[in-house]
């Protein structure tokens, strides 16, 4: 055992090393990185993964300007328990979507995830950390699980638990120090390294454009026109030098290294967040001008009218005219003219805001238009010229807890009208606007779904969202006409579009689980860990995934026909011992018994994965079978017990009370069962012996040890070696089933007989002892005749005496 001296040194030498990791992985900041935050989370319990629902979830807070974060994971677990693995994901903005298990995720589903991480952990109190450059403000979450190949189902209290615990802390190293800027104003400064800058750009802002002029080095101020700056700006996080950063901060960085003066950049802004500047001298210190012009667009009509887009103003009519009355010179340049496909405008797209829409329902909530009628659907016109942007919101914690489905249908015109096909490209990015390809066809990431006229199928395409991250969430729509592909050609033949404009239904709406539906082999369930709410699917029947849709290990019909049948026919082994309590004229213990098999048949019935039959709730079902199971072990005790009427009453009234009580307060409990059983086998004890003292000889007889006694225990026994020791979750119908077999048979052949006299008479029916007459009976009672010898011997006569 470890001196407290010695445990006082280890936790110094980890602090110190702890220092040195923090210290050797990032040294480079400036002057300003001195404030650091730090929260610490209790140890908190990790459960074997079989659902969604088993996960353990820890929840983080980063604060706004934070240049690095660092999470501490330590697992342990309980000393007589073997080692295990600790599987931790984490997540920004929402829940880690995973499938540890490789269980696939139902059709068009988004599994996508912003700056998901991922670490394995050993439970030996060691430290493992995770690192993140240039963190994104907000809510982080991890999801914390263990895996159990073996699935073993273990009664409760009879071993002592493996519990496996996770304790976390993040240390945040906040930036100190910044400069705040203002939009369309100069400023001068004087830089000597890596310095901050922020601003905030307004609600139109669609792109800043960042000028450096006057620029150059005071130490060498001959080096006239050169400029050694390197200015690199993002939203939302700010940068560390010399250090790489994820592919979704990467993508929403602007680089712009001035070499020359003057230099210039733009850079997207998200709306409501701060953008963030850093400016690094290179090679010593540098003085500079620095303007930033944000680029608004305030409106539909306002972005259509910066745009420069080629149209074409002749019509159908116009350009057939053209064609047969053209030679062939004037045809090719007609037809060219008519088959280029026009530029696509990169800035002011016209951008619809949607709102949001909250329903009664968990996790119910929907998007839509401020002039729509619809909860949840919008209609647009897009127009064929140029993209156009749909944005919405999803709220932290209320909102990210359930499935986003968005539906985009396209309502074009009638084919036989149309000289070509029409195709829309959308895109759904996560916190940075989409971004078209150099070929202006497609989009540069995010995640696709694409639309078109090709066939009545293909006019509606749907996507889902588990779990959306909070935060601001951009659509992007891209309109395309191309004509029939007769050639099977890897790129269609792209060609302006008939029509100004095209009409198209969004309908955006949030749901548990799967549009509060879980296939067909499962059921819905919210759950709360971590101080979250989130819904999850709970499959049977051996489906699997986060809908219920993995089939690979599903159960056949005839399997889960055959499972049922066991655990309902099972229980008819109570028969036999039913008809001989009746026989034996033990009619309570008869009772109890069929109580006992119709309540465990009903409870299997209802929780079978076939179909389910409920006469009841399945609570109150499963109530009435671990009551029933448990007073039927009472009752065939008391009975074995030689004890006399009253006492009998008294005893198995209060042992029922008692268990009724007990199975209400925690119905797996190892105690439920155990206290009964003990107390029963105590009285059966205490009552043999007293028989065995006033008989004068062994009781029972040898003849009902051996053919009674024995063979009931020796049933019971194994039947409990079974239920304890061999149940999992793959054999759960056979081992069950032939526990309720063998508990029956053994309820049958310990069964006593009638009762007995001490002298080996059949005891006769007890009589009530509180027996009365009724009042009006008394006039049908006469008296019985006393004998008339008896009464003349009585007489006295006078003077005889």
């Amino acid at each position: 055992m470890a001196v407290p001296g010695m445990k006082a040194a280890l936790r110094s030498l980890q602090i110190f090393v702890l220092l040195v990791l923090f210290t050797q992985w990032e040294c480079v900041i400036a002057e300003s990185d001195t404030a650091a935050m730090s929260q610490s989370l209790e140890p908190r319990q990790v459960y074997p993964f079989r659902r969604y629902g088993d996960v353990t979830l820890l929840p983080f807070l980063v604060s706004h300007g934070a240049l690095r974060a660092s999470w501490s994971f330590r697992a342990n677990v309980s000393g007589h328990c073997a080692p295990e693995k600790v599987h931790l994901y984490l997540q920004y903005g929402g829940l880690p979507v995973l499938s540890p298990l490789n269980a696939t995720f139902p059709d068009n589903f988004v599994t996508q995830r912003q700056r998901l991480r991922s670490i394995i952990l050993d439970t030996d109190s060691t430290d493992h950390f995770i690192n993140v450059t240039s963190p994104d403000p907000g809510q982080w979450f991890g999801a914390a699980f263990t895996l159990d190949p073996h699935q073993r189902i273990v009664q409760k209290d009879l071993f002592a638990p493996c519990k496996v615990f996770l304790s976390s802390t993040l240390s945040t190293y906040q930036l100190d120090g910044v400069t705040d800027l203002l939009l369309n104003q100069s400023t001068v400064h004087s830089v000597a390294q890596p310095t901050y800058f922020r601003f905030s750009a307004p609600r139109e802002a669609w792109s800043v454009n960042l000028t450096v002029t006057e620029c150059k080095q005071t130490s060498t101020p001959s080096a006239v026109g050169q400029c050694p700056l390197a200015l690199r700006a993002t939203s939302g996080v700010a940068l560390v030098p010399d250090k790489e950063v994820d592919l979704e901060v990467e993508r929403r960085t602007t680089t712009i290294n001035c070499s020359t003066d003057p230099c210039q950049g733009s850079m997207s802004p998200e709306p409501g967040e701060w953008s963030y500047l850093l400016v690094e001298p290179i090679g010593g210190p540098v003085e500079f001008k620095l303007h930033l012009i944000a680029t608004d667009c305030k409106s539909f009509e306002e972005s259509r009218s910066a745009a420069k887009l080629k149209r074409k103003p002749e019509g159908k009519i116009d350009i057939l005219e053209k064609i047969l009355s053209a030679n062939e010179t004037i045809l090719k340049s007609v037809l060219s003219e008519y088959l280029e496909p026009p530029d696509v405008p990169d800035t002011c797209w016209p951008s619809y805001e949607l709102m949001h829409v909250n329903m009664p329902g968990a996790f119910e909530y929907g998007y839509r238009l401020d002039h729509s009628d619809s909860n949840f659907s919008s209609s647009f016109n897009l127009s064929h010229s140029e993209p156009s942007l749909v944005t919405f919101r999803v709220f932290p914690v209320v909102d990210t807890g359930g499935t986003l489905s968005i539906t985009l249908s396209l309502h074009a015109p009638e084919q036989e009208a149309l000289l070509n096909n029409i195709t829309v490209r959308a895109v759904l990015t996560y916190g940075s606007r989409p971004r078209l390809r150099h070929d202006e066809r497609d989009w540069d990431w995010g995640s696709t779904f694409v639309v078109n006229t090709s066939s009545a199928g293909s006019a509606t395409a749907e996507i889902h969202l588990p779990y959306p991250e909070a935060g601001l969430w951009y659509l992007g729509l891209l309109p395309l006409c191309y004509l029939e592909d007769r050639r099977n050609a890897s790129v269609p033949d792209w060609v302006p579009c008939e029509y100004e404009s095209l009409s198209v239904e969004l309908s955006i709406n949030s749901s548990a689980c799967l549009n509060q539906k879980c296939g067909l082999f499962g059921r819905c369930f919210q759950y709360i860990s971590g101080g979250m709410i989130f819904s999850s699917c709970y499959c049977s029947s051996g489906y699997r995934g986060w809908g219920c849709t993995d089939n690979t290990e599903a159960q056949s019909y005839n399997h889960m026909l055959i499972e049922l049948l066991l655990l309902t026919l099972s229980n008819l082994f109570f028969l036999p011992a039913i008809l001989l309590a009746v026989i034996r004229r033990h009619f309570l213990e008869a009772l109890v018994y069929t109580a006992t098999m119709f309540s465990s048949a009903f409870y299997h019935a209802c929780d079978a994965d076939l179909s389910v039959i409920c006469v009841l709730r399945l609570s109150v079902l499963q109530y009435c079978d671990f009551l029933t199971a448990t007073v039927s072990l009472w009752v065939t005790l008391l009975c074995l017990a030689d004890l006399s009427t009253p006492a009998r009453t008294l005893v198995s009234t209060f042992g029922v009370l008692c268990i009724a009580i007990a199975v209400e307060n925690d119905r797996t409990g190892l105690i439920v069962i155990a206290l009964p059983v003990a107390f029963g086998l105590t009285l059966v004890f205490v009552s043999w012996m007293r028989q065995c003292f006033v008989r004068r000889s062994c009781f029972p007889r040898s003849k009902i040890w051996l053919l009674s006694i024995v063979p009931g225990a020796a049933l019971a026994v194994i039947g409990v070696v079974l239920y304890t020791g061999f149940e999992t979750r793959r054999n759960y119908a056979y081992v069950h089933s032939a526990w309720h077999a063998l508990v029956g048979l053994s309820l049958f052949v310990v069964l006593p007989g009638r009762r007995r006299s001490p002298d080996g008479d059949l005891k006769p029916d007890p009589i009530n002892p509180c027996s009365y007459v009724r009042v009006e009976e008394l006039s049908d009672m006469t008296p019985t005749p006393e004998p008339a010898s008896t009464a003349r011997s009585q007489l006295v006569l006078p003077g005889t005496a």
